[in-house]
């Protein structure tokens, strides 16, 4: 609920460009449909606790689904704030389409499908066939390696001048969301039951808390200083409008 809690913050902003209005609207989507991806992930446990296979499937794939439109969201922000178009949205909401149809397609094998319940996480399994992990594992790289990136590009705004309050915005989200993102698909490589519970359970409740507290309101303040060496003038002004308005 944090996460979406930040959606709720993020509408209190009331940026001046429509183009900015349209990126933290894009913002918002990322916070609200990762919130409630997570709750999805939670009803899939619930299911596989009730053995509810059906319901299992339905959780998973609208999980997923929300996913792509939280990622799609994402990547259209940071797009937006990095370069000052919107030209990113279709060509990501086209690449997240197809991954998310192929996440999901790949989840629907044919034969009968049961849950594979550990203490901290529930999976449906069905038939193994030859090659079906190694195109699950590339799958999951795809699909997670984009908001990866775009979380580490937020950090390479720090150089600009910056307040405060964006200082800390840019930190839990350019580290948190990349570091709770990584940890789910070393999660999703990996075996060990604990280890699903600390990079899927622990550090994503540690992060959501702390992106929501980066995002309370705050007083206005002057800009802290910029780097030693400041692209071009015109660049360096409109990006650093950019961040006024929507970071």
């Amino acid at each position: 609920m944090s996460l979406i809690y930040v959606a709720i913050l993020l509408r209190q902003q009331a940026p001046l460009a429509a183009n900015a209005r349209a990126a933290v609207q894009a913002f918002r989507i990322w916070w609200v449909c990762i919130g409630l991806a997570t709750i999805a992930s939670a009803v899939m446990l619930m299911a596989a606790v009730a053995n509810r296979v059906t319901i299992g499937l339905v959780a998973r794939a609208i999980g997923l689904l929300l996913s792509a439109v939280a990622i799609w969201g994402l990547i259209t922000y940071v797009w937006f704030l990095r370069t000052g178009d919107h030209r990113a949205r279709i060509p990501a909401a086209i690449a997240y389409v197809a991954l998310g149809s192929a996440v999901i397609g790949s989840g629907l094998r044919p034969g009968p499908q049961e849950f594979a319940l550990g203490q901290w996480k529930a999976e449906i399994i069905g038939p193994a066939t030859p090659g079906t992990e190694v195109v699950l594992t590339l799958l999951a790289i795809a699909f997670l390696a984009p908001p990866i990136v775009s979380g580490l590009l937020l950090l390479t705004l720090r150089k600009w001048p910056h307040t405060k309050a964006q200082d800390r915005r840019i930190l839990a989200v350019g580290i948190g969301v990349p570091v709770w993102l990584a940890g789910n698909l070393v999660s999703r490589l990996g075996e060990a039951d604990a280890w699903h519970f600390v990079t899927r359970v622990a550090l994503g409740l540690v992060v959501a808390v702390v992106i929501a507290l980066a995002y309370r309101p705050v007083r206005p303040e002057r800009p802290a200083g910029a780097a030693a060496e400041t692209p071009k003038r015109d660049v360096a002004a409109d990006l650093a409008e950019r961040m006024r308005q929507i970071v």
